[in-house]
């Protein structure tokens, strides 16, 4: 039991890999949140342009039967298709207004969102790298340094043991007695 040794090799390599992975991950979720914004944006901007070129026709559909009452009351169906022409111009112009609240309320809560996003994911970037170099660093420092001087050691070991053994091979080709 006095052998058993916990892998802690293991522990900082997760915990620097872990930070790598949350500094990735919040740098993507951050880009394809804003990729995302931006074409519901411009979505809404395409939508708030074909109503209000809806509400444009309207305005001039009513300017234009105003103009010309004198004559659309000689007809009784010229009258029936001027107040259709005018509930329609009265729904385009609700249907406008309501679509612009809903724009409005649109944009300040994609505003707030896009801030929390901020937030959150610059808190996972710091977070992510302070795993990192705390992983890193552990691993280096209580590990890693051990591993490197013991390859070391050992290479040198065997480089001087391949240096005596080629000096002896050297003396015996030259004839010179090794002891």
């Amino acid at each position: 039991m006095n052998n058993f040794k916990i892998p802690t090799d293991n522990l900082y390599k997760f915990i620097a890999i872990a930070g790598i992975l949350l500094v990735l991950s919040s740098a993507l979720f951050y880009l394809w949140f804003v990729v995302n914004t931006r074409m519901e944006d411009s979505m809404l901007e395409l939508e708030q342009k074909s109503l209000s070129i809806d509400a444009d026709m309207s305005d001039k559909i009513l300017s234009v039967l105003a103009q010309n009452t004198g004559q659309i009351t000689n007809s009784s169906e010229a009258l029936n298709y001027a107040l259709k022409l005018i509930d329609e111009s009265r729904n385009t112009f609700a249907s406008l207004k309501k679509k612009n609240s809903e724009i409005t309320t649109n944009d300040e809560s994609t505003k707030y969102m896009t801030r929390v996003v901020k937030l959150t994911c610059s808190a996972m970037l710091v977070v992510g790298i302070i795993l990192a170099c705390c992983g890193f660093i552990l691993w280096y420092r209580r590990l890693q340094r051990y591993l490197d001087m013991i390859i070391k050691k050992k290479a040198l070991t065997e480089s001087a043991e391949k240096t005596k053994a080629t000096k002896k091979e050297i003396k015996q080709k030259i004839g010179v007695t090794v002891t």
